[in-house]
């Protein structure tokens, strides 16, 4: 059945002139060229995030951020950023993620800069009542692609307690100038 389906296609394929086949062609192509003109606007970048705060509220998380400029294809900066999820917060001022779109495209990850002026992560608190043990390691992981990330930077790190009364607790951890880089190769 597939190959009488296919001789059929093929044959009326084959009865359409050059105009029908040229504007077939170009017009299914037209949809994804729009969405990927306006992912990599400001506008498109602004809506996905919004999907993205939609996605995680109803995963009980919430992401918050403020003065972000940029777009998906190049990179993009925020004054702000906050993400708070399954007891723990995380947050940074001043991020600025760019990566290469070729790249990724080709089938390698491509961060050229991620940096960040201030990151905070608040940590649930222990359970006074059971006896501070090692933490087991996550299992192997993996990505499907290899990573680069040629400057990873932060100004200053933080890892602390939750808020008490909306006032950030003292630090247990305090790291400054913290500048590197990462790589990761699929096995």
């Amino acid at each position: 059945a597939l190959a009488a389906y296919l001789a059929v296609l093929k044959e009326w394929y084959a009865r359409l002139g050059f105009s029908a086949r040229f504007s077939m062609t170009v017009l299914s192509a037209l949809p994804t060229l729009a969405a990927l003109l306006w992912l990599g606007s400001e506008s498109g970048l602004t809506q996905a995030l919004s999907w993205a705060q939609q996605f995680l509220a109803r995963n009980g998380q919430a992401l918050a951020f403020d003065r972000l400029q940029g777009n998906l294809w190049r990179g993009i900066r925020f004054g702000r950023v906050e993400w708070r999820g399954f007891d723990t917060a995380v947050k940074g001022t001043d991020l600025q993620l760019r990566w290469s779109l070729r790249a990724l495209l080709r089938g390698k990850g491509l961060v050229h800069q991620l940096e960040a002026g201030t990151l905070v992560i608040q940590v649930p608190p222990g359970d006074p009542d059971k006896p501070r043990t090692d933490t087991d390691m996550p299992g192997d992981f993996g990505l499907p692609f290899p990573l680069e990330i040629r400057k990873l930077a932060v100004g200053r790190l933080e890892i602390q307690p939750p808020a008490v009364n909306g006032k950030d607790a003292e630090p247990f951890v305090v790291l400054t100038d913290i500048d590197g880089a990462a790589e990761y190769a699929v096995r």
